[in-house]
């Protein structure tokens, strides 16, 4: 029982300490500024980065937040999506992928060449595909299919059904469009 109160004391005054340097570095008023629990994630991350940086733990900074641990990871994952989805961007222009996939393109260099080329072959196994699948579904026994399970997951294939089929319909979609601007 002595060991939970000093492992208590402890992490109230490692809080105490994290709000006051936060208020400190931050330029706060006072500490009614951070009246938990702070749930506006642009307020938390400022001081989630920066009790990170001084060395406190993500279970101190919920403490100080008044929120739960999960929230603090949740943040944290959050800016590393943050700062990999823009790395992700140059990555591919450096590769010469490209963002905008349905603009106009024409090949100048041999790399460019085969990567267009690669992308035909990829349209041409992805619909070869799709239709195989598709020759498979048109003979499903749909009656026999239906009897085994319920009609809430009837309604969940088709829905997944009528994805799938705007899915395709966008592609002819972008196709056409494509062969306009070709011809």
């Amino acid at each position: 029982m002595i060991a939970t109160m000093t492992n208590a004391s402890a992490r109230l005054a490692r809080t105490e300490s994290a709000k006051q340097e936060i208020v400190a570095r931050l330029g706060l008023g006072a500490l009614e500024d951070l009246t938990p629990p702070v749930e506006v994630r642009e307020r938390r991350l400022p001081i989630v980065k920066l009790l990170l940086e001084t060395g406190h733990s993500q279970r101190a900074i919920a403490d100080v937040l008044g929120v739960t641990k999960g929230v603090i990871q949740y943040d944290l994952d959050w800016l590393r999506q943050q700062e990999t989805s823009s790395i992700e961007v140059g990555r591919l222009e450096r590769r010469g992928l490209r963002i905008d996939k349905d603009s106009s393109f024409t090949p100048t260099t041999t790399r460019s060449t085969q990567l267009a080329r690669a992308q035909l072959q990829r349209l041409s196994d992805g619909l070869s595909e799709v239709s195989g699948l598709c020759r498979g579904l048109r003979d499903v026994d749909l009656g026999m299919a239906a009897s085994s399970c319920e009609a809430d997951e009837l309604k969940a294939w088709e829905t997944k059904a009528g994805e799938l089929a705007r899915s395709l319909r966008s592609l002819q979609t972008r196709i056409k469009e494509v062969g306009n601007e070709k011809a």
